[in-house]
């Protein structure tokens, strides 16, 4: 038991919804199989052209016996049709795997997992996993053998898509209502918080110089726009596969007087919710460059940015207190193609306004110049990120 001490001082969740990647193989090629022994059955799987089911197992899994009846029923009503079966045992050896066959009717290919990982691969780590492999070879469902309907298996035969309901492995949710000891998992009252779920429904990211928050308990954005806050990058900075640039939901503050701590805690809690590992590379590419900040004003407070419009001035915006990170990510809205960084980051608060409409293109180009500001197009090497699954870097090693 955790002492209780530990959520008084601060209350960090990961919530991600699901299994590491789960859905998000649905679509892709099948990861190779590599069967290390096979027992019983096909040892050339899967076969070109051939609809695929794969029942990930162990003979110490209760579950994965009782779901034998329903594949086996399955495998009698089509095989015949094409459709092949492999029991792959997770993590048994053969002289376990031998004598439960004895005594437990198994149809189709049985055979021990070589990887040790392959779950994994398809970024599961419960027992029993159910992945369907449709007839190109791709990925067409990861669920549970229980949720496969015969119709299910007609459409791969038919190569229609699959009319079932993805699956969320429910054994990673973390339930915020859910009690530790006699304190909330998540407490309104954390000084900091942080809560990342996944979510299928398109929304925007909010977010001041301590907190960030998605519009909506449902809605999530794309995980490359994340990690482009979070590092302080352009997104054409960071390389990312398609599969694993999902949808994902934010909650999360730190302490007003911390408010540099935000962006290293999102970094490490966005690569730990969405399994996934970054490395750094230099690229050579073309950059605005913002000179000129020394010639802003001081401003005597911060901590908080103060935003308002000026009415005499259609479409110019002011800040009392704005920090030169802040007007780079303002600046960055309004050139969203290229990369826009700060010649000489200052610390500390400064006075900002600025007036842009894009129906006229020199009007923020100007403003800025009444400030003292500059911006210029020039190359530069940058930093940029590579971002891997590191399921799959797991499994390689």
């Amino acid at each position: 038991m955790f002492p209780h001490r530990v959520f008084r001082l601060v209350c960090l969740t990961l919530l991600a919804s699901g299994a590491a990647h789960s859905q998000s193989r649905v679509g892709q090629p099948t990861p190779p199989l590599e069967l290390k022994q096979v027992l019983q059955g096909d040892k050339q799987l899967p076969r070109p052209g051939h609809p695929l089911l794969i029942e990930i197992w162990a003979t110490w899994c209760g579950p994965c016996t009782a779901s034998i009846p329903h594949v086996n029923d399955l495998y009698e009503r089509f095989a015949a049709r094409g459709v092949d079966f492999l029991w792959l045992s997770e993590d048994d050896p053969a002289n376990k795997v031998g004598p439960f066959l004895s005594s437990h009717r198994m149809l189709g290919t049985v055979a021990i997992d070589g990887a040790e990982k392959q779950s994994l691969l398809f970024g599961e780590e419960g027992l029993p996993t159910t992945v369907l492999i449709d007839s190109k070879g791709r990925v067409a469902a990861i669920t549970r053998s229980a949720d496969v309907r015969p119709e299910n298996l007609e459409e791969l035969i038919e190569r229609k898509p699959l009319s079932m309901t993805p699956v969320e492995a429910d054994y990673h949710l973390a339930d915020p209502h859910v009690l530790f000891g006699d304190t909330p998992v998540v407490s309104p009252n954390a000084s900091v918080k942080v809560v990342i779920w996944r979510t299928n429904q398109p929304g925007s990211l909010m977010s001041s110089a301590d907190s960030w928050r998605t519009n909506g308990a449902n809605a999530g954005v794309p995980l490359k726009e994340l990690l482009a806050k979070a590092y302080g990058l352009h997104e054409s900075q960071i390389t990312i596969p398609d599969y694993l640039n999902e949808l994902y939901g934010v909650q999360a503050w730190v302490p007003s007087r911390t408010p540099e701590s935000l962006n290293p805690m999102m970094q490490s809690s966005l690569l730990a919710a969405a399994s996934v590992h970054v490395h750094h590379v230099s690229r050579t590419m073309k950059v605005l460059v913002l000179h000129g900040l020394s010639k802003l004003a001081k401003a005597r407070q911060g901590g908080s940015i103060a935003m308002s419009q000026d009415p005499p001035a259609p479409n110019r915006f002011r800040w009392v207190s704005i920090s030169s990170s802040e007007i780079r990510d303002q600046l960055q809205v309004a050139f969203a193609d290229m990369p826009v960084i700060l010649d000489k980051p200052l610390p500390g608060w400064f006075a900002f306004s600025y007036q842009n409409d894009p129906t006229q293109p020199f009007l923020l180009t100007n403003s800025l110049k009444l400030e003292g500001l500059s911006l210029r197009e020039e190359t530069r090497t940058m930093d940029c990120l590579v971002v891997e699954d590191a399921v799959s870097l797991k499994v390689a090693q």
